[in-house]
């Protein structure tokens, strides 16, 4: 629990926001990892930037459903997280199929 929450709800749905936030932090990082590699390995760094923000994205999105179940006092945290961790992991997950089709053809 988190000491600026008093029930395991509320520390829930600010992780949960937390990991959303962290994977579109992750994004432009990837991207700078990606110019900063060498040109044979790019696509490979790539997808895996993109599968790692995809994994922390998504696993917001669960984070922030668990906290709903649990009950929060923080409603509009848990559901914003929720809403944006699936759709920015599911998005993300889409583009990295895509890039590796891309990749292996």
């Amino acid at each position: 629990m988190d000491a600026r929450t008093t029930s395991p709800g509320d520390a829930a749905a600010r992780r949960a926001l937390l990991f959303v936030g962290g994977a579109l932090v992750l994004l432009p990082i990837a991207v700078a990892i990606v110019a900063a590699v060498p040109h044979g390995a790019r696509g490979a760094v790539f997808e895996l930037g993109l599968l790692i923000a995809a994994a922390l994205a998504l696993g917001g999105g669960v984070v922030a459903r668990h906290a709903l179940q649990e009950g929060t006092g923080r409603l509009a945290t848990a559901y914003a997280a929720a809403i944006l961790g699936l759709m920015v992991g599911i998005t993300l997950v889409l583009i990295a199929i895509s890039a590796a089709i891309g990749l292996f053809a």
